[in-house]
């Protein structure tokens, strides 16, 4: 138990991480214990946070003092800025200029000077043109590495319970459709949720992979940054790879390289397989 909690509080080195995750896929009983391990943490932290809302709901509501002053102050600050800015600061447009065209039907043939003002640029040989550059085919990528995200056995928040309140069975709901690709159904249920349940990492992943998979690639790549920043996140390295693969279909290739280093790096906590596809992108994008 105690090799699986510094597992998930990251405090094992490279190789003991690797004979942790070796183990795992060679030892059925350990890799159940594992996840069991998971359940238990997730299935805690998400009851303690009921239980702590329901006793703040039965606080009384205590009024918050108004801060006129404070952004009256920032204001002012912010203006006094500005003007310092437009009034002081050197300007960095080029000025026009008003040279006027050079008309070769208005040049004396004879004079030698102005019959100099009229140069022809001769063609250049097709020998001497550069090569085009490799030109990336994103879309193609894309479709190439793109797998909806599939759990499979194991799951973050175990079997339901009688106890279970509703959001605790509707991010249960939510995660399953997703899993069974009926996205905008997923997306109906996580609407659902109360606001704190819809902050939880988990309900959050599925919901950004039922954006990525309904092409709505803006909104899902700021839901799997959000994740992917999340160094001791369930879900960090997942969402490092998805959040590679809206930036790829954004042609943003600097950012996908960004994050596809991030699960290749050796203090990355991503898996054999995902980091073989990451280092297998990487390569078709030199």
């Amino acid at each position: 138990m105690e090799l699986i909690d510094r597992y998930y509080l990251h405090q094992l080195d490279e190789v003991e991480r690797q004979e942790f995750e070796k183990r795992m896929s060679e030892d059925a009983d350990f890799k159940a214990e594992v996840f069991g391990y998971e359940e238990a943490i997730q299935a805690v932290r998400l009851y303690g946070r009921a239980a702590m809302k329901k006793r703040l709901q039965e606080r009384p509501l205590i009024k918050k003092p108004r801060r006129i002053k404070y952004w009256f102050w920032i204001g002012l600050s912010v203006t006094v800025i500005l003007i310092c800015a437009y009034l002081f600061l050197p300007s960095n447009q080029p000025k026009p200029d008003h040279t006027p065209p050079v008309d070769p039907s208005q040049i004396d043939a004879t004079n030698p000077r102005e019959q100099q003002a009229v140069i022809t640029i001769p063609d250049t040989p097709a020998s001497h043109t550069k090569p085009p550059k490799t030109i990336i085919k994103t879309n193609q990528l894309f479709a190439e590495a793109y797998q909806p995200y599939k759990e499979g056995s194991g799951s973050t928040l175990g079997s339901p319970q009688p106890s279970d309140s509703s959001d605790l069975a509707n991010i249960r709901r939510l995660k399953k459709l997703a899993e069974e690709e009926k996205y905008e159904e997923s997306l109906v249920i996580y609407n659902q949720l109360s606001q704190e349940f819809k902050d939880e990492e988990v309900a959050l992943f599925y919901k950004a992979n039922s954006l990525l998979a309904l092409d709505s690639i803006g909104e899902a790549a700021t839901l799997f940054n959000k994740l992917a920043l999340k160094s001791n996140g369930t879900y960090a390295s997942q969402a490092q790879w998805y959040s590679a693969l809206c930036a790829l279909k954004n042609k943003k290739l600097p950012e996908v390289k960004q994050w596809l280093g991030m699960i290749i790096a050796k203090d990355s906590y991503a898996t054999k397989e995902l980091r073989k596809k990451a280092n297998t992108l990487m390569g078709k994008l030199k």
